[in-house]
């Protein structure tokens, strides 16, 4: 290996075993939650977008339907939430090979 893939493994392994030892639930709680709310915002904006061009959800949020919307909207930010904590535990088992795999 060249010089500069041993800094980068180096600190690497640094890096992870600072966040090994604060402990995988609390990686995963951390970055789960973020991963899902940034996907959660993605396609919240992608929605709203959406709607406001089909001039559909003037007509939705202005009318009685308003708890259909949010329902829909909270069920939405549960199912993103339960994919970044997917994420985040794939990422973890990933990083943690790669630790293993390095620390031989």
């Amino acid at each position: 290996m060249n010089k500069g893939a041993n800094v980068h493994n180096n600190s690497f392994i640094d890096k992870w075993s600072r966040i090994r030892d604060k402990g995988r639930f609390k990686y995963l709680v951390t970055r789960g939650f973020v991963i899902g709310l940034l996907i959660f915002l993605i396609w919240f904006a992608v929605t709203i977008t959406t709607e406001i061009i089909l001039s559909e959800f003037r007509d939705i949020i202005l009318s009685e339907k308003r708890t259909i919307i949010y329902a829909r909207y909270a069920m939405w930010f549960i199912y993103c939430e339960i994919l970044g904590f997917t994420f985040a535990n794939l990422r973890w088992k990933r990083n943690e090979q790669k630790f293993q795999n390095l620390s031989k």
